[in-house]
């Protein structure tokens, strides 16, 4: 492998085969890396709402998901949310959520399950996103944690989402 420096603290990766890039969420830089997979050079970043904490991508590569950890300061109001990059047409949307997503992921259909903290209404939440429409559907209350930050020094991404998705 190679170490590739991006100025920040790396929360998630994607890997876009379609257009030979890595996407990397920049938890503490506000943005997503983007690297080229043929000589690993950095390509311009994609500037998005503070703390993007895990991303991805679509199964046909046109989205690109991504989380936003928000609530960390009381006398700062940063929204629990997500982006929705389509990047075909190069536009996004950002959605408010009530509760801190943890983790997003594409399975083999056009929706990404989203799995959020429940801290608004102390059940934790898995919930289905269709990035076409932006709609977010309920599938099933549970009980899922999440620290708030501010953390203690030293305390990184994959400490403060405590989750991650993946498919099989």
């Amino acid at each position: 492998g190679k170490v590739i420096p991006i100025g920040g603290h790396a929360s998630d990766i994607a890997l876009d085969e379609f257009r030979g890039v890595i996407y990397v969420a920049n938890f503490t830089a506000n943005r997503i890396e983007v690297i080229s997979t043929s000589d690993y050079s950095r390509k311009t970043p994609i500037k998005v709402p503070k703390q993007p904490g895990s991303i991805a991508l679509s199964p046909d590569s046109r989205y690109l998901v991504v989380t936003h950890f928000g609530k960390w300061d009381p006398t700062i109001t940063i929204k629990p949310s997500v982006t929705i990059l389509d990047l075909s047409a190069n536009q996004w949307r950002n959605i408010d959520l009530g509760d801190n997503p943890l983790t997003v992921a594409f399975g083999g259909g056009s929706k990404a399950f989203l799995v959020t903290s429940g801290t608004v209404d102390a059940e934790g939440r898995f919930l289905l996103l269709d990035p076409v429409t932006g709609t977010l559907e309920v599938l099933a209350p549970s009980i899922a944690g999440a620290d708030t930050l501010p953390v203690p020094f030293a305390t990184y991404p994959p400490e403060i989402i405590q989750a991650s998705a993946g498919v099989s």
